[in-house]
This record gives C-alpha cells, structure tokens and sequence, in this order.
C-alpha cells in the first residue's frame, strides 16, 4: 500500500522508487513472491494485482509507470478494505503461502473515515496477513496511529526508510521460509503425491524374499550335502532296484512252475 495523499508531498517519487529497494531480495522470478501496489489518498486505487506480473523487470516497470503526484486526503481504512476484499482474495492471492502488506507511508494519521482505521486494519491482520508500517521521517507522533496498524508488536514491524535493507532481507527470507513447505501444491497434487509414495511402499507378496526362496531351489557346494544327496540317490535306486529283482523272481518263478 502506497500512501499518494498530499501531506506526502515531493516524498512520493522517493517512496515510489523506494518500492523497488524493498523489492530487491525478492524472489519474484521464480514464483516464490508475487507483488501487487494499491496506492491510496482519499481514494484507493489498485496499480496492479498480484498476478498481473511474473517477473521482477515486469513488477519494476510497473512501478515506473506508478504516478508521482500526491494529492488529497489520507484514508487509510478503504485502502484496507480493498487490499483485503480485492487482492488478497482468489484469483489473485494464492492457498499455503505467508501474506505480507507493507504500508509506505508519512505516517501521517487518517483524515478521511478515520473511525473505522483500526477496524479494518484488525480485520486485515484477521485473514493472517502480517502488515508492515515503512515510513518516511519516524517520530513518536506518529505511534499512536501506526499502532493501530501493524502487526504486534510494533518493534518488528515499523520501521524508518533508513532500515530498508534489513527489512527487505527480513521480510522475504522469513515469508519465503514459512510459505515454501507447501508453496504453489494443490491438495489434488499432494494426494498425488501421497498415492506414489504408497505405491513405492507398497510390500508385494510374491516380490519378497520368503517368497522367492519357496520357489526356487537353490545351490549349496557343501560335502555333507554332495554326500547326503548321493546316499539318498543310492537308498531310491537300491529300493526300486529290489522291487525289479523281486518281479523278475516272481515271473522266473511263474514259468518255471508252468
């Protein structure tokens, strides 16, 4: 979110510019961050969604186009509103991954709709979407509305300008972290994905050893077992061997008699 209203004055081109300092350890080129801008005075207006660009040359050269001309009142409470309903939500926000909102702004508090500030901002922080205060010249009188604003606690997430480099190794290695395990995997993918490591596990009866080895006899080079199986030749062959030598006594006998 980019605060364009007139008490930010000539500070806009540097907060605009300053979008893409944010943006440089970002990992955009590969899908891992998708950005979008709304900029914001007594109107908010979305400059591109998150899935308007895919690339960080894209994403730069659309902040590029980003007007420089501050104008208006301050309504911090619709930017919320439309950020929330309008871009965080399907087709442009995506399931499983950390959602981030950076405000850039002069911290300046709210001159239009004021009241419902920090309502819309607890019903941002409610859809798990962690929000960042950026703000140019940080002073103690601009705590009280950036308070209402930020994710807790505030230490963590308002910052000056002149942390920018901190902040954005902090913001995309953190997010980027938590969002990985399960970034861009469909619930369809992961049942997939669970069927094939079944499948892989899968035990198969006639594949395992037991099995085989009921199917096969195999080899042993042993003498006990060379000599075992001669012996047991010698018993089979000595016992038919009786069997014919008694038929043929049986026959002789036979015509002998006759």
């Amino acid at each position: 979110m980019l605060d364009s209203s007139g008490s930010v004055g000539d500070n806009l081109s540097k907060m605009v510019s300053f979008c893409k300092t944010i943006l440089a350890n970002a990992d955009i080129d590969s899908g891992n961050v998708k950005v979008g801008i709304l900029s914001f005075n007594d109107k908010a207006n979305i400059e591109f969604h998150m899935t308007n660009y895919s690339t960080k040359l894209g994403v730069f050269q659309a902040i590029d186009n980003i007007s420089r001309k501050s104008s208006g009142g301050t309504d911090i409470a619709t930017a919320f509103m439309i950020v929330r309903t309008e871009m965080f939500t399907s087709p442009h926000d995506r399931d499983n991954v950390s959602n981030v909102l950076m405000i850039i702004t002069d911290g300046e508090k709210s001159n239009v709709n004021e009241r419902n500030t920090a309502e819309e901002a607890n019903k941002t922080r409610n859809e798990q979407i962690r929000i960042f205060a950026i703000v140019s010249n940080l002073n103690k009188k601009q705590e009280p509305e950036l308070l209402k604003i930020v994710t807790q606690p505030p230490t963590d997430n308002i910052m000056d300008f002149t942390q920018c480099v901190n902040l954005s190794s902090q913001v995309f290695q953190t997010t980027c972290k938590e969002g990985n395990i399960l970034h861009n995997i469909s619930n369809a993918e992961i049942d997939k994905k669970v069927l094939e490591l079944r499948k892989t596990l899968e035990i198969r009866k006639n594949e395992t050893a037991r099995y085989r080895r009921m199917k096969v006899s195999a080899t042993d080079d042993r003498l006990s077992s060379a000599v075992m199986g001669y012996v047991g030749v010698m018993v089979i062959v000595s016992i038919i061997s009786l069997f014919v030598f008694f038929d043929c006594v049986s026959v002789w006998q036979y015509h002998y008699d006759t």
